[in-house]
């Protein structure tokens, strides 16, 4: 494992390399980094977050509960934001995919408490925040935990090929 203390691996990626000083010096205590080997599952969907993780190194696949891949992220990707802000739950499943994963792990109640703290951490992470907490609707989870045939319109408007755009913008 790196020598690295885990606040500067921290702060090696947005939005936490604009921590203050004193906002480095409270957060500092509360961390760890964790090195983790391909397949280890780090989280589950629906199982209580043990923390917010900022991805040092390596990558995750982000799954669905029927174990469909949903997306992919490596450094400086956050995971557990959402679902702490929610419900301090799990939105999907994260599994590593690579050997040597390093993670830095941000206890739950800390995490908010920064957003409280940090203007700079507070807007990155706003869109995290539910509009309404007991929204469980397709878009509950973000738009990457969607099916393309959530999004479809049932019954698409069509044109001809040889239609002109102005005819085609007239049927939009």
């Amino acid at each position: 494992m790196s020598d690295t203390a885990p606040i500067d691996a921290l702060c090696a990626h947005a939005p936490f390399d604009a921590l203050t000083d004193e906002a480095r010096g409270w957060l500092a205590p509360e961390l760890s980094l964790s090195e983790l080997d391909a397949g280890t599952t780090l989280f589950t969907k629906g199982a209580p977050l043990p923390a917010v993780y900022v991805i040092c190194a390596g990558a995750f696949d982000l799954r669905t509960a029927s174990d469909d891949l949903v997306s992919q992220r490596g450094p400086g990707d956050v995971m557990g934001a959402r679902g702490t802000l929610r419900d301090g739950s799990a939105q999907l499943t994260a599994r590593v995919s690579e050997d040597g994963t390093r993670v830095v792990l941000i206890p739950p109640q800390r995490f908010v408490e920064l957003m409280e703290r940090s203007d700079a951490v507070a807007r990155w992470f706003a869109r995290a925040r539910p509009a309404d907490p007991n929204d469980t609707g397709p878009y509950a989870t973000g738009l990457t935990a969607l099916q393309v045939s959530d999004l479809m319109a049932r019954h698409p408007v069509t044109c001809t090929r040889d239609a002109t755009i102005t005819e085609g913008a007239r049927l939009m």
